[in-house]
């Protein structure tokens, strides 16, 4: 199940044929997958970073629902791309939060 509205003219075409998710939430799931092996990783990198490449996405999001501005698929994907990548930053740091926890070791 996703969330996604799969509006027509905000999803991508491909042969003709409608993606089963707008662009943006293509590019939420494509960020999510690419920054998946930072879980893994052992890099540092501070907890700000995430939620810095989180707000593109939300505030492209909401200047389109309350103004005129009319954001296009290459956008959408873009700042979904980012704002995915900046989600896995931020749950790494706040996993590694967790399993740094004195009781647990």
């Amino acid at each position: 199940m996703t969330f996604c509205h799969r509006k027509a003219e905000r999803c991508f075409h491909i042969f003709g044929k409608k993606m089963p998710l707008c662009s943006r939430c293509l590019g939420l799931y494509t960020g999510m997958c690419l920054g998946a092996p930072i879980l893994y990783g052992d890099v540092e990198h501070p907890w700000w970073l995430g939620l810095l490449l989180i707000p593109p996405a939300f505030y492209d999001g909401w200047k389109q629902m309350t103004t005129h501005y009319q954001s296009n698929n290459r956008r959408r994907l873009l700042t979904g791309i980012v704002s995915g990548f900046g989600m896995m930053l931020w749950t790494d740091t706040k996993i590694n939060a967790l399993f740094s926890l004195p009781w647990l070791t």
